[in-house]
């Protein structure tokens, strides 16, 4: 079970995850950082501090309550199996490590 590393060793899969994490980071923050940006740029071509009383773009951040809570489920799950993932991978290299030292194949670095 514990043969070959899943993550770990693997750099276009932890390419990916990244990439996924990120995405859904992103997806589950777009009005946040639109509303932002947007009142950002209001402020700058009008000269007039923004907010929500006085732009449209400050009622956007409010719909980071529901993505957040749409991606939330997606965000946890790609996170405990990334977890999993790993763990498993650690399991699997000190496995390989010790498999090596038994055959003779390699010397211990912690001994002296």
């Amino acid at each position: 079970m514990f043969k070959k590393t899943i993550l770990l060793k693997r750099k276009w899969r932890i390419a990916l995850v990244l990439l996924l994490h990120g995405g859904l980071l992103a997806l589950a923050l777009a009005p946040l950082l639109i509303g932002l940006l947007g009142m950002k740029l209001d402020e700058l071509s009008t000269g007039v501090i923004q907010s929500e009383a006085n732009s449209v773009w400050g009622v956007l951040p409010w719909m980071t309550i529901i993505t957040m809570a749409a991606f939330w489920p997606f965000v946890t799950g790609l996170f405990n199996l990334t977890m999993v993932c790993i763990v498993h991978d650690i399991i699997a290299l000190f496995r390989q490590k010790r498999a090596r030292l038994t055959l003779g194949e390699g010397k211990d670095p912690f001994q002296t």
